[in-house]
């Protein structure tokens, strides 16, 4: 008997999430925990400005929502890229094509200003080249398994993670 295997997102053969991936959240779980439970009352921080942390607060807050619209549009089988039957192109996908991974920019961006801290800023700044470098990765397995369609779709949505920015 003779078994096939089908490569995954960025060459691994597992039905699991693929390694860069799983590396990028790790470091991006970990940079927020490590804010929120470590650098909060940590002393090597930015002055303590209430208008930068409301500017933060309103950042974060928007990183959510964009995660959340994601989610609503995204189909089932996202969480397993072998299954995705389907792309999405609607919704938040009609302007971005990575919204989620745009929503923890954001959200990595606004904690570091909420906690006003040096570390969680530069932690935020460090995690944008390993969002893109997972992106580019998507996006050609994407292009391997839908062709004409998923090149279509990036020649109409051309912005990666915001509009006229990138």
């Amino acid at each position: 008997m003779q078994t096939t295997k089908e490569q995954g997102l960025i060459g691994e053969t597992k039905t699991s999430s693929p390694p860069l991936y799983r590396i990028v959240m790790w470091v991006n779980y970990t940079s927020l925990l490590a804010c929120i439970i470590f650098l909060y009352n940590y002393r090597f921080a930015i002055p303590n400005v209430s208008l930068l942390e409301s500017f933060g607060g309103i950042i974060f807050l928007v990183g959510i929502i964009l995660i959340i619209l994601a989610h609503n549009e995204l189909p089932k089988e996202h969480g397993e890229p072998k299954k995705i039957t389907e792309l999405a192109t609607k919704g938040i996908y009609s302007k971005i094509r990575h919204p989620v991974y745009s929503g923890f920019i954001l959200i990595n961006f606004g904690l570091s200003l909420i906690f006003t801290n040096y570390v969680m800023f530069a932690l935020s700044i460090l995690l944008i080249p390993l969002w893109y470098i997972v992106s580019k990765c998507e996006e050609k397995f994407l292009m391997k398994k839908f062709g004409k369609q998923y090149m279509n779709y990036v020649k109409r949505v051309k912005w990666r993670f915001f509009p006229k920015v990138f």
